[in-house]
């Protein structure tokens, strides 16, 4: 189920096979089935038709019905979405304490309070943001449809590690020894993103681009040069670039 913040605006979109007799309508209910809201929605061709919405402020359990005729018969589609509050303090920040909880229900038997796992989750996002600020501009934009997934996993999941790190910490008595045994996991997940040799994509299959490389490097870049401001009887040849020529050759045999 979707956890939208309130008050946001959020996009409903519909996608048919066919051809609606009219635009579809959506219509937003509470948990007690009350409407709360009704629109009818716009066509962006090929059979899209999408709505804009204020959502509820207030939180709990919602959700969207769209109401569709084709060819004087009704069809409906529902979905179900929660409603949170999202701190003045968790504003920008790549996931929320709610995440947290929805991976390791425990987090509650800690005692820490919604802003301590925010201060939390906002150091582990300083730590994210420098390691990729060489290949992305930071920070990442946080709206629903522009935060990567894979940020939002990296954070909330750095985030319990940190918390259940901690000695004083002891959610229900135990940490977990397989979220331990991970950190090798996350840490290659940002070392693959901080290479290049990964790429972080958006809701709607689209990749992030990165920063361009403006550095410029040598094959001799790794090793002392051949030729230098001494006198030339002082001149040497780097043993360790000779071992790499050997080395190569060897592995070409």
């Amino acid at each position: 189920m979707e956890q939208l913040g309130g008050g946001d605006t959020k996009q409903f979109t519909l996608t048919m096979s066919i051809t609606p007799d009219d635009n579809p309508t959506l219509s937003i209910f509470n948990s007690g089935n009350s409407g709360i809201s009704s629109l009818t929605s716009a066509a962006s061709g090929d059979n899209h038709y999408y709505t804009l919405y204020t959502l509820p402020s207030s939180p709990g359990i919602y959700f969207s019905e769209w109401n569709i005729s084709v060819s004087s018969r009704a069809y409906v589609d529902r979905t179900l979405f929660e409603i949170i509050l999202i701190d003045a303090d968790q504003a920008g920040l790549y996931s929320n304490p709610n995440d947290l909880r929805a991976i390791y229900p425990k987090i509650d038997t800690t005692g820490l309070t919604n802003r301590q796992l925010n201060q939390f989750i906002t150091d582990v996002d300083a730590v994210i943001n420098m390691r990729l600020s060489g290949t992305y501009s930071v920070p990442f934009a946080t709206g629903v449809n522009s935060l990567p997934a894979s940020i939002n996993y990296l954070s909330k999941n750095l985030a319990l590690l940190e918390i259940l790190s901690r000695p004083s910490v002891k959610a229900g008595g135990d940490t977990p020894g397989w979220l331990a045994d991970r950190r090798d996991y996350f840490e290659t997940l940002l070392d693959k993103l901080e290479t290049g040799s990964y790429s972080l994509v958006v809701s709607s299959g689209g990749t992030i681009g990165g920063k361009t490389s403006t550095t410029l490097w040598g094959a001799n870049e790794d090793y002392h040069p051949i030729f230098n401001l001494l006198d030339s009887e002082e001149q040497r040849i780097d043993t360790d670039k000779i071992e790499a020529l050997e080395d190569e050759l060897d592995d070409d045999l």
